[in-house]
């Protein structure tokens, strides 16, 4: 989960290549069911006087080797190139010095894209990390230090692609979750649950200080779990139809996410919840 604040926050530079890293990707082509791949930079090497490193790739992390999949180097600048083969020719992905309103091109792609946004924001092992939202082709991507595109490392302006689909699912560096999507229950699970308001339920207030009140017209067996910004979850229990409480007065100030699951529903429904 990423969470807005001021940009002042953000006081050190997070590289984006660094070894130990594991990006799981949630993919589809065409059209779901979606399936998950994972990338990660290993060891470098040295081409046409320049250092890179080599960004790998498997379907499975346990049971397949990694296969090479192209070369990536970042600059003192923050600048980022990526390359399938650098003897011939290399792109920029990524440049997090941009400021408001400048214009950058990625890859090959050959459309400007400007900063429309660019603020300081907590990932989920609690740092503050640059944001960078760029629009172009109609569409939105979205940089974080440290963790690359929104879409994947090598995704970088993904919205002017056609084609396959790509959603970074989680980041790990030496094991440990940087970043996760909590709409993934885990980082190896390609289902996505989606935001989704629904008129069969109503919850209130949000911000909660104490009791969080939520009235179902569901009649079928619906499951409620309050999970935090890890996927971790903290209760659960059956959905009543009517009004139920969960009292939260117990619980740290912080980000939470109610998900409710129902044979009346054709999916979940996940909404935010800030405890106060």
């Amino acid at each position: 989960m990423i969470l807005t604040y001021n940009s002042s926050k953000c006081q050190i530079y997070y590289p984006l290549v660094q070894t130990n890293k594991v990006w799981s990707i949630s993919y589809y082509y065409i059209s779901p069911p979606s399936q998950i791949k994972f990338l990660e930079i290993s060891g470098d090497t040295t081409i046409n006087s320049k250092v890179y490193n080599k960004v790998l790739y498997t379907n499975d992390s346990v049971n397949n080797p990694w296969t090479l999949v192209g070369y990536i180097r970042e600059t003192n600048d923050h600048k980022v190139y990526f390359s399938t083969n650098p003897d011939i020719s290399e792109f920029l992905y990524y440049n997090f010095n941009l400021a408001l309103d400048d214009s950058v091109y990625i890859d090959e792609i050959p459309y400007p894209f400007i900063a429309d946004t660019v603020d300081s924001v907590q990932v989920s092992n609690g740092e503050f990390r640059k944001r960078v939202v760029l629009s172009a082709c109609s569409g939105y991507d979205t940089w974080i230090e440290g963790i690359g595109s929104l879409f994947g490392l090598i995704y970088s302006g993904e919205n002017c692609m056609v084609g396959e689909t790509d959603k970074l699912v989680c980041l790990l560096r030496n094991d440990t979750i940087v970043y996760h999507d909590p709409h993934y229950i885990t980082c190896s699970t390609p289902l996505y649950i989606p935001d989704v308001h629904d008129d069969s339920l109503v919850i209130y207030p949000n911000p909660v200080l104490e009791n969080l009140y939520i009235n179902s017209n569901l009649k079928n067996t619906t499951i409620l779990k309050l999970t935090d910004i890890f996927g971790e979850v903290k209760w659960q229990t059956s959905l009543s139809p009517g009004e139920n409480v969960i009292n939260l007065s117990n619980y740290a100030e912080g980000i939470y996410f109610i998900e409710i699951h129902s044979t009346s529903l054709n999916i979940g429904v996940r909404k935010k919840i800030i405890k106060i």
